[in-house]
């Protein structure tokens, strides 16, 4: 085939390629971006205004976008076949000499009452455009929905993370089984990315909608870590370092905001971004009042959101900084539950007002390196083991009132209460003598490597405060850790839940 250049209404001499440019190549956008560039559809009354500025169209390469309005009760598309019209006969069919795809071509009217009569057509009318209810444009999911218009895009990117959660975990076939810090790594890099796509723009305002995607990061996180769905869910975000996803999405938003505000006056962004503050002070919905909407909706730690420092970089990062320290107050306030007796904060060497503190990947996690050890260890923090003192929480009496914890006897017979505290460090167990055997054991070991002081502290009666305070000590400890997690499998195995 020959081609020339035309660069005004000069052209080069003519010239054979046998190669056109391939599919999927990185510059075929850029080249039709810049063959299009005077592709410019006259205005209409009808079209979006972003303060007096008419969006006659949205194009991202050769997918492009017309935004009309029109009424919700009496739909017409007049003015849309006006527009297809000018770009099927005027653009393409003299300047640019290209074709409009009736079959790549959707239309959709959102929160419109009824469909209109008559139908978009391109080809002189012979080709018609076919009405649907959702559609997708740059990743995004639309719906006609007025209610509820993004739902199509969470249950859409749900379903991918948790394809890609499978896929993650399918690997442990071959390697049996992930370590922790490496499943971290892993959601970051595949799954994190689905569960963040368009939140800077899509603001969770629908609490159905969010909960599919805390629900995909609450099941990898357990899964990575061995646990069943009862379990805690502030202790998976401590552990891990994964930050909840409402957080995560308002703080992605908040950076959004701070990237448009930089922009320059003229920039569209920037535009849309002053339109939206604009928009909240005439008491109108707008991207703001969604922002608003969820970061009211943070548990336990609402952030209320003051427009005034909406509208600076400072005010921005300052609103940013809120949202961290709510993030950090509530994962605190959730390891002070009496279920987790042994992550209270007051244990941990975290703050209550600081994210750095509070989301970091536990050293017990890398130290501990046979699985099942690990796994030990974490349901006996997490409230996922089998004593008494969690498993007859989930239970009922028969008159159908709960059991109180004092009534939550041992199986052996040896205390009030089967606790976390107590299955390590007191209880006498079976009458072979073989839990008290390899406490001394492991007494031992801790006497070697640490001494006797903190031998008493782990059989301190009275107070559980020595025998947890130790327990933390084991866990930080490099050559303890280890000890210790095949010391809690040990005694674990020797409370089975069919014993109770």
């Amino acid at each position: 085939m020959s081609y020339r250049v035309r660069v005004g209404d000069d052209y080069s001499e003519a010239f054979e390629s046998a190669w056109g440019i391939m599919a999927g190549d990185s510059i075929s956008p850029a080249l039709f971006i810049g063959f299009t560039y005077d592709f410019n559809p006259p205005f209409s009354m009808d079209d979006i205004l972003l303060q007096d500025i008419h969006i006659v169209k949205l194009a991202f390469a050769d997918d492009v976008i017309f935004l009309l309005l029109t009424d919700a009760m009496n739909p017409s598309i007049s003015e849309m076949q006006t527009r297809l019209t000018w770009s099927e006969a005027e653009y393409c069919g003299r300047r640019a000499f290209l074709e409009i795809s009736a079959l790549k071509s959707v239309c959709c009217l959102i929160g419109a009452a009824k469909l209109p009569e008559e139908n978009l057509t391109v080809s002189n009318g012979s080709q018609i455009i076919d009405y649907v209810d959702e559609f997708r444009y740059t990743g995004i999911h639309f719906s006609s929905n007025i209610q509820d218009p993004f739902l199509p895009h969470y249950t859409a990117w749900a379903a991918k993370a948790r394809t890609a959660v499978h896929t993650v975990f399918s690997t442990e076939t071959f390697v049996r089984s992930i370590p922790v810090p490496t499943g971290v790594k892993l959601y970051f890099a595949l799954v994190d990315p689905y569960l963040i796509y368009g939140c800077d723009v899509v603001i969770d305002v629908n609490e159905k909608c969010l909960r599919m995607y805390e629900a995909t990061q609450h099941y990898y996180m357990r899964r990575l870590l061995g646990l069943q769905p009862r379990s805690p869910v502030g202790a998976l975000h401590v552990l891990t370092s994964i930050p909840p996803i409402r957080h995560r999405h308002v703080e992605l938003e908040l950076r959004y905001a701070r990237y448009a505000i930089v922009q320059p006056e003229n920039h569209y962004e920037n535009r849309a971004y002053r339109d939206a503050i604009a928009m909240y002070r005439r008491k109108q919905r707008s991207w703001i009042t969604d922002l608003e909407k969820a970061m009211r909706k943070l548990p336990r730690h609402p952030v209320r959101l003051d427009v005034g420092l909406m509208e600076s970089e400072e005010g921005i990062d300052s609103l940013r900084e809120q949202v961290r320290i709510s993030c950090a107050r509530y994962l605190y306030d959730e390891l002070e539950s009496n279920r987790t007796p042994l992550l209270n904060p007051k244990y941990l060497p975290i703050s209550r007002d600081s994210y750095q503190s509070v989301l970091v990947l536990r050293k017990f996690l890398r130290t501990i390196r046979i699985p099942a050890h690990r796994v030990s260890v974490v349901r006996l923090l997490c409230a996922d083991h089998t004593l008494a003192v969690e498993q007859l929480r989930r239970r009922r009496n028969p008159d159908g009132s709960r059991i109180e914890v004092e009534c939550r006897s041992c199986r052996y017979g040896d205390a009030n209460t089967e606790t976390e505290v107590h299955a390590l460090f007191r209880c006498e167990g079976p009458g072979d003598g073989i839990l008290v055997k390899k406490r001394s054991t492991f007494m031992d070991q801790v006497f070697e490597v640490a001494g006797r002081r903190l031998v008493e502290r782990c059989t301190e009666n009275g107070n559980d405060d020595g025998p947890i305070m130790a327990v933390h000590f084991f866990l930080e400890h490099d050559d303890l850790a280890p000890i210790f997690g095949k010391y809690v499998y040990d005694v674990l195995k020797m409370f089975p839940i069919s014993a109770m």
